[in-house]
């Protein structure tokens, strides 16, 4: 495989689309499974095509890029999880041509090959959740634009707009993915260390920065919802309860082929002698990139495997070089199909839950933070309008939402303080303006709230404490 895509020939990105698609295949031939971080980015699409305001009439903490790119597709395709497949695989094929282009035209290894694109797309491929097109796909889009324009500065082939440019794709990355500002910091150490940029054009990256996100936050203040964007978007990074939908033991587990072989590809490519200094300052520059992967990863509050897809392009940089040094090309060959055996086992095995796997305490995810599991519940609520007090978006999956309250961590306040009166208010206006079908109370809240919300006992029957239904009129 290393040396098919070892020639220099455009038309290698064919056999990398081919890969991507093959990879995925038994995945899709055997009907995928679908996840609660997927239910919630698509009900979030097809609210906001609806007509809903995001953070004023839907409260969540995703980032409005990523939003609004579900709502849009969500308008061409409705509400099914394929459209987020099928963009889940061109934005893989993107970002590996454009890595492959960043190493081509910099020159970052020793010969011109598309061997780091095809690397960058098995690496986009580790684990089933990484397929799909998440917030840290989109935002490592826009990460891998800005990383070329880091590189071209190294080689002092850049202008004015350049800096603009690569403030610009960092701030749209951040308002894809929060925690990705922090990529910020990763550019500016690149130039400072690398580059004798003058200070003009710091404050043309530092506007490039600020200026998307100045015109985010004005078209929500037109909305009447830039405070919620704040408290949302924003302010919920701090407040909100982080999720762990595994065990450290797992992880570590699933991961130890991927990182057994980036830490010996890192250590020796930095031991290899026969790179140019260029090079090295490339590889100094990748190297700050995982620093800077680490600290988001640390800082992201919701952390599944899709997430280490902020990991890719580092260690695709790494693995790409160790491959190439490697002098015996069938030692080459032989440990990258052990490589890939090994990702493919872990992936299918992770997916059709492998007796072995099983057997080794790695069954990594908890059906109540990661899958859907149907449940008596949820055929209940089918087709319905829907208010869930607590966290179980699973119940969304066939649907609608009633009443912005969506993201529990950030609806809480609204059940668990009734001493505010502002928040009784919204209470009220929210059920009268949207009343949900049924209620799921899970919190066991409406029995406190009914003294000061007598619309619920009024409006609502339940049999068991939890389902509470619309009565008819």
């Amino acid at each position: 495989m290393l040396q098919f895509f070892r020639i220099n020939d455009p038309y290698r990105f064919v056999a990398v689309f081919l890969l991507i698609v093959l990879i995925r295949l038994p995945f899709w031939l055997s009907g995928g499974w679908i996840t609660l971080p997927e239910i919630e980015w698509l009900l979030i699409g097809e609210e906001l095509a609806n007509g809903k305001i995001l953070y004023r009439e839907l409260f969540d903490d995703i980032g409005p890029v990523s939003a609004y790119l579900y709502a849009g597709i969500n308008a061409l395709f409705g509400r099914t999880e394929w459209p987020l497949q099928v963009a889940g695989v061109l934005l893989t094929l993107f970002q590996a041509i454009t890595f492959n282009r960043i190493a081509l035209r910099n020159k970052a290894y020793n010969e011109n090959t598309y061997i780091p694109g095809m690397i960058y797309a098995v690496c986009s491929s580790l684990f089933p959740d990484m397929y799909i097109m998440s917030p840290v796909m989109i935002s490592m889009t826009f990460i891998m634009l800005a990383t070329e324009n880091i590189f071209n500065r190294i080689e002092v082939k850049t202008e004015d707009r350049d800096f603009l440019l690569t403030g610009v794709y960092l701030s749209i990355a951040t308002m894809a993915y929060l925690p990705s500002i922090f990529f910020t910091v990763f550019c500016l150490i690149s130039l400072v260390l690398f580059t004798g940029t003058v200070p003009r054009r710091y404050l043309l990256y530092a506007y490039g920065v600020a200026l998307p996100l100045a015109m985010v936050f004005v078209l929500f203040l037109y909305l009447d919802s830039s405070f919620a964007f704040i408290d949302n978007f924003i302010l919920s990074w701090w407040s909100i309860d982080w999720i762990q939908r595994y065990s450290k033991i797992t992880f570590w587990s699933l991961i130890a082929v991927p990182v057994f072989f980036f830490t010996i590809s890192v250590f020796k490519t930095f031991s290899f002698p026969r790179y140019t200094n260029y090079q090295v300052r490339l590889q100094q520059v990748m190297l700050i990139f995982f620093i800077i992967s680490i600290l988001v990863w640390v800082l992201s509050r919701d952390r599944s495997l899709y997430h280490l897809l902020l990991f890719v392009p580092p260690m695709a940089f790494f693995l790409s070089h160790y491959f190439l040094i490697i002098r015996r090309k069938w030692m080459a060959e032989l440990q990258w199909i052990v490589f890939f055996s090994c990702v493919l086992f872990i992936n299918y095995g992770l997916y059709y839950q492998n007796d072995y796997l099983n057997e080794a305490g790695l069954n990594v995810w908890s059906e109540e933070t990661f899958l859907f599991k149907a449940d008596d519940i949820s055929s209940k609520v089918k087709g319905s309008s829907l208010l869930i007090i607590g966290s179980h978006p699973q119940y969304y999956i066939d649907a609608n939402l009633a009443t912005p309250y969506f993201n529990w961590d950030i609806s809480e306040p609204y059940f668990m303080n009734t001493s505010r009166y502002s928040r009784i208010v919204h209470l009220y206006n929210s059920l009268v303006n949207d009343p949900p079908e049924i209620i799921l109370d899970f919190e066991k809240r409406i029995p406190i709230l009914e003294e000061n919300l007598p619309i619920l006992s009024d409006s609502y029957e339940t049999e068991d404490g939890v389902i509470y239904k619309l009565k008819i009129k």
